[in-house]
């Protein structure tokens, strides 16, 4: 068989074995490079560091949405316009620098209550605890209320799918 003047005496399967022979091994070790394994305590580690969660779930209301009364976290996640699950930990650490977990600051003497949850953020760790996040737009708090810290309209513009002109 003869195709533009290349010689081929073996048959095509042989030939696509001897291609995937060759390509294969690269496209693993790229594929592992990505891929988090856990460690003895059940944390996600690679080079940069530990990553504790292995799932993300977004749910967002809206920031300006009237609505009757407070809402509260389970209704932001029900009733929200978008909803987005990250589901492998190399997402979801690409997700985590969004939220600047590490600015979270220890609220003195009780919890912070702030108003309308519009953001909720709920990230799970290999035991599938959930750790949630929201954000009325002005905060950043744990769903406890222990630690916050303030959010600017950059970190809103994120999570803002429709942008009026």
């Amino acid at each position: 068989m003869s195709n533009r003047g290349i010689q081929i005496n073996r048959p095509l399967p042989h030939l696509l074995a001897l291609i995937l022979m060759a390509v294969l091994p690269e496209c693993l070790a790229q594929q592992a490079a990505h891929q988090f394994a856990p460690d003895a305590l059940g944390q996600y580690r690679d080079g940069a560091g530990i990553h504790p969660f292995v799932k993300a779930e977004v749910s967002y209301y809206g920031w300006n949405v009237l609505t009757r009364g407070r809402l509260s976290l389970d209704q932001v996640r029900q009733h929200s316009s978008i909803k987005t699950i990250i589901w492998t930990p190399y997402e979801v650490t690409s997700f985590l620098p969004t939220l600047r977990l590490d600015k979270m600051r220890k609220s003195k003497g009780g919890t912070v209550q702030e108003g309308d949850p519009r953001l909720v953020v709920d990230l799970w760790n290999l035991q599938g605890v959930r750790t949630t996040y929201y954000s009325d737009g002005r905060l950043l708090i744990s769903e406890d209320g222990r630690e916050w810290r303030t959010v600017d309209e950059a970190f809103r513009r994120k999570f803002t799918f429709i942008r009026k002109k």
